[in-house]
């Protein structure tokens, strides 16, 4: 029988235990320390790095590529608009996406000639959208309407199952706690936030 399996065994007969529970303190100062380097580490970077679902922007798909080169859509981006910073992505074989921030229809225009190029492609393998600032406000709002639904139907279920209060307020905090630690780590990390 393997190390690990007979370790398992001594865990679930009970003949080897750990104080976890012994060493409260520590574990609640280690949460708070992981909180707030997460939390301070968001703030330092500027916030969270909000996707174009959010703040809205233009978004350009090229398909049928050679290359997966990403610094050539930057450099599209880059020259068809002085000062545009682009976010270049292999969503799949043979295709990338491109997002930068709002453009008029000339720089669309500009840009998506310009990946045609980069790319080695044709008009009709580059395909643009516009994502409006509204568009972006209302999906903020379905969010942060979303997870108070759920933050709320979740405290009742775990007060209807725990049944003491106190209990249920320890889920609780638990549940807030790993929802602030995710969202800091997120920001602290800049992965990008979207709505998938």
């Amino acid at each position: 029988m393997s190390a690990l399996a007979q370790w398992g065994n001594r865990l679930y007969t009970g003949k080897t235990s750990y104080p976890f529970v012994g060493k409260w303190k520590l574990w609640f100062a280690i949460s708070l320390v992981l909180l707030v380097i997460a939390g301070g580490l968001t703030l330092a970077r500027g916030g969270f790095n909000l996707g174009i679902d959010f703040r809205g922007g233009s978004e350009f798909t090229v398909s049928s590529v050679q290359s997966t080169d990403v610094a050539a859509g930057e450099r599209a981006v880059s020259e068809a608009v002085r000062g545009a910073e682009a976010t270049v992505t292999n969503i799949a074989p043979g295709t990338m996406r491109i997002q930068t921030d709002q453009l008029d229809d000339d720089q669309t225009l500009a840009v998506g000639q310009n990946l045609q190029q980069a790319y080695g492609v044709g008009e009709d393998r580059v395909t643009s959208t516009y994502i409006g600032p509204t568009w972006g406000e209302a999906v903020s709002q379905q969010m942060v309407i979303g997870l108070i639904v759920f933050l709320l139907l979740v405290t009742v279920l775990m007060a209807i199952y725990f049944r003491t209060w106190k209990m249920s307020l320890a889920a609780v905090i638990g549940l807030f706690y790993v929802v602030a630690l995710t969202a800091g780590i997120y920001g602290a990390t800049g992965f990008e936030v979207t709505p998938s």
